[in-house]
């Protein structure tokens, strides 16, 4: 297929054109098989009619659904972080839309802890590693109202973030085996041993 780049309204228009062209096509046979004596079934006619409705569905565009899904599932991730980030650094500090962010963030890593996702969660510390909100009183405030493990989830993820971000992370005061243990995921925790090692 030439055109990768379909939508769910590309997809949607494809799909009715097509049913519309089947349906024009079953009523335009069924227009000529009333008109054909019952006595010649197999008529030029028909036969043509019946060529041209094969032609129609064969020639038809192919609508492949879900080819896109890794991407879009990425695009998707990421604009999902991307919110989160922003929500994290614009909102009040301790205020339950600050809170959410970081839980929705600890929960998109813990879900797609891919190298992509958290590079651009560090690239974020980095960035602004020296301003007011990303400093862990402001940061950190008010996430005694979830729960356990997600408060131990976003603690030791903060710790680990900004100790690589101010370069102060290393494997004294890192535990990666923690890491692998509060996340239960391996990725995470090699990706944190790859940047300890820089």
């Amino acid at each position: 297929m030439a055109n990768t780049d379909l939508n769910s309204g590309d997809i949607a228009e494809l799909l009715t054109a097509k049913i519309k062209t089947v349906q024009e096509t079953e009523e335009a046979l069924k227009t000529k098989d009333t008109v054909v004596d019952a006595a010649t079934p197999d008529s030029a006619e028909v036969q043509k009619a019946k060529t041209e409705q094969t032609i129609a569905l064969t020639n038809a565009p192919k609508i492949v659904v879900g080819a896109k899904t890794t991407s879009t599932r990425g695009k998707r991730v990421k604009d999902n972080l991307q919110t989160c980030l922003e929500n994290f650094r614009t909102a009040p500090n301790g205020s339950s839309v600050k809170v959410t962010a970081l839980v929705k963030m600890i929960d998109i890593i813990s879900k797609t802890p891919k190298k992509s996702v958290l590079d651009e969660v560090l690239t974020f510390f980095k960035k602004y590693k020296n301003e007011d909100f990303i400093q862990e009183q402001n940061a950190l405030q008010g996430i005694t109202t979830v729960d356990l493990t997600q408060h131990y989830r976003i603690r030791i993820f903060y710790s680990v973030m900004i100790g690589l971000a101010r370069r102060t992370a290393t494997r004294k005061n890192t535990s990666i085996n923690m890491i692998r243990t509060i996340f239960s995921s391996d990725e995470i925790a090699n990706w944190v041993a790859v940047q300890l090692k820089r």
